[in-house]
């Protein structure tokens, strides 16, 4: 499935050192950057807290209100409810790094898929993109 949209992307590697944690990860290296899956634990009525805790890191915290300069775009038809950002970095907004991801929840699990492209300038996935991935993943939760 990543293949399909990312034709040059090596085999998925999972890394069970987080499973300790709660978390499954698995990654998949690409030409210009890498394609990543978290999926955890989560009640249904956290799952929009538990994606802005995740991305404080991508923010600057002496920024004032900078995690709402990110735009949360809800997603129909993927999970039990989904959620995609698709933010280029701008350090006046206080966005450290561009963000793509589709966080999805389906029952008591939550899937995050993250794609990041190493090139500064590099255009942001399209949102068809995220969405291609996002509902066999959903299907999996």
């Amino acid at each position: 499935e990543v293949r399909g949209v990312f034709p040059k992307a090596q085999s998925g590697k999972r890394n069970t050192e987080s499973l300790q944690y709660g978390l499954d990860r698995c990654a998949w290296e690409t030409p210009t950057g890498q394609i990543g899956v978290e999926v955890s634990k989560v009640e249904a009525a956290a799952f929009e807290n538990e994606l802005r805790a995740e991305l404080q890191g991508a923010v600057d915290p002496r920024v004032q209100g900078a995690i709402d300069q990110i735009r949360f775009q809800p997603v129909s038809d993927i999970g039990d409810h989904a959620i995609a950002v698709l933010e280029k970095g701008d350090a006046k907004r206080g966005i450290y790094t561009d963000i793509s991801l589709l966080a999805i929840q389906r029952n008591h699990r939550m899937a995050v898929l993250m794609i990041h492209d190493a090139h500064r300038d590099a255009p942001l996935p399209t949102m068809e993109t995220l969405k291609g991935l996002g509902r066999p993943l959903a299907s999996r939760l």
